[in-house]
């Protein structure tokens, strides 16, 4: 990546079989977000979206159960590459963030500190303005197109 180029930011939305979303409360935010994060030297966009996954919620993905969304632009320092994975339900009760920031105090915080499933109709109110935006316009459509696809192909 050059110096001044956009950082790439890689996730994977879960939807469950009632088509919520996992979405996880951005600590210190008013803000729910996508578990999603920047993409290390090396890496594939798949190997980042698992590896923050991971990180951020404690559930381990199988790659090739994912279904590619694919890039978007996000904001003026990055960009998003997204996959999709349907799985049966989540229990919010096992997830647990274990990626953590320090914070203006000096505090070690977890990135998320709470998880919710949420309709995909109603997402983009939990979320901040640029995820908002991004999800109105382009990035729900794309979600129900694929879960469409997904379900006549099972």
């Amino acid at each position: 990546m050059q110096e001044g180029s956009k950082k790439l930011s890689c996730g994977i939305l879960i939807v469950d079989a009632n088509k919520n979303i996992l979405m996880l409360h951005a600590t210190g935010q008013s803000f729910w977000d996508l578990p999603k994060g920047t993409q290390d030297e090396g890496e594939s966009t798949i190997e980042t979206a698992v590896r923050e996954v991971e990180e951020e919620t404690g559930i381990k993905v199988d790659p090739s159960k994912c279904i590619e969304l694919g890039w978007y632009e996000y904001n003026k320092f990055k960009d998003l590459f997204l996959f999709l994975l349907p799985v049966d339900e989540v229990d919010l009760s096992q997830l647990k963030c274990d990626s953590y920031f320090i914070n203006g105090n000096g505090e070690e915080l977890p990135e998320a500190d709470a998880f919710k499933m949420i309709p995909i109709e109603k997402a983009s109110s939990f979320m901040c303005q640029s995820m908002s935006r991004l999800y109105n316009s382009c990035l729900e459509r794309d979600i129900n197109i694929m879960l469409d696809r997904f379900k006549k192909a099972a």
